[in-house]
């Protein structure tokens, strides 16, 4: 009996994430993802209404940790928040990159250790934007 190569593949495909939490390589976090998109939502809510009126309004901040090291990703804000929005802010990226941290560590995250480009914020029909 010859087997499909393509059944093959598919066949361990499926497999495999079953052979990894039997091995204890399991997706049993300590800290949810949900916990983490919680701490993202909270940016978003605090920036949602914060317009600009020029590209110097504008800041980038940076979210979560990579593997490797160095944020996951960035977010633009308009200086124009108020002081406490500004400090909360720095606040939930501080425990974006505690809890990306914690789930690395945890799940034994690996990624390519590349060195993400700060990217600049612009001011685009009155919101900061990020520009690549």
């Amino acid at each position: 009996m010859k087997l499909d190569p393509l059944k093959l593949i598919l066949l361990f495909a499926l497999t495999l994430p079953i052979a990894s939490a039997l091995a204890g390589g399991g997706s049993t976090h300590s800290i949810p993802p949900s916990q983490l998109k919680l701490v993202y939502d909270e940016i978003g809510a605090v920036t949602l209404n914060a317009q600009c009126s020029s590209d110097t309004d504008c800041e980038v901040l940076p979210l979560g940790q990579r593997a490797c090291g160095g944020p996951a990703s960035y977010h633009a804000y308009s200086k124009k928040l108020s002081s406490e929005d500004i400090t909360k802010l720095e606040q939930l990226a501080q425990r974006s990159e505690e809890l990306a941290r914690k789930m690395n560590e945890k799940n034994q995250v690996m990624s390519a250790c590349e060195v993400l480009r700060v990217p600049s914020a612009s001011c685009v029909k009155d919101v900061c934007t990020i520009i690549q």
